[in-house]
């Protein structure tokens, strides 16, 4: 996909296999890949490059504790920061503030993923940070303050939207990711 060329029906196959939302772009995105499709998922956007996928949530990183568990499982394929040595997320963040904001990170704001699987538990972790995005204003929300929760969507119990996030661990997503593809029909 390297030089400006793109399937954009490849690309959103990807982030279909990884239960990611693809977006329609106005314009080809600027980069190695010209794709009018990228992935947004609670606030992470998604971009093809080359042979592997750029995330980047600078608002809402994950969390070190689940990208900690993420990294241990498959670190090789989801590179923190897109560092090809693929250090740590504490180790490559320790003392470190975030260029953009000034502020002392909170978690990893940045990935490049290098396979489908990793695409998929980065996704499935980002899904296991609670981080979410109401659907009738748009605010970002750590799980707890407002959406699904017994208060209700921003403190109306009649608004709620309580949404069920079966929690698993990488290897057990791993495995499930694994049996979807050896029984999803082909078009």
């Amino acid at each position: 996909m390297a030089g400006g060329g793109c399937d954009n029906a490849l690309i959103r196959e990807e982030l279909r296999l990884a239960r990611i939302p693809a977006i329609e772009l106005p314009s080809p995105q600027q980069g190695e890949v010209r794709a009018t499709v990228q992935g947004e998922l609670h606030g992470w956007r998604f971009e093809r490059a080359w042979y592997y996928w750029c995330a980047e949530n600078r608002e809402y990183p994950l969390p070190f504790e689940i990208a900690d568990e993420l990294h241990e499982f498959i670190g090789q394929e989801v590179r923190v920061a897109g560092h090809c040595e693929c250090p740590s997320p504490r180790s490559f963040f320790a003392s470190a503030t975030d260029p953009f904001t000034g502020k002392e990170y909170r978690g990893v704001p940045s990935y490049h993923i290098n396979s489908q699987l990793g695409l998929y538990l980065l996704a499935e972790a980002i899904v296991k940070a609670r981080v979410v995005v109401c659907s009738e204003c748009g605010k970002k929300c750590p799980e707890g303050q407002g959406i699904g929760r017994s208060q209700g969507a921003h403190g109306d119990p009649s608004q709620a939207r309580a949404v069920v996030i079966e929690p698993l661990c990488m290897t057990c997503m791993a495995k499930r990711f694994s049996a979807t593809q050896h029984t999803r029909s082909e078009p």
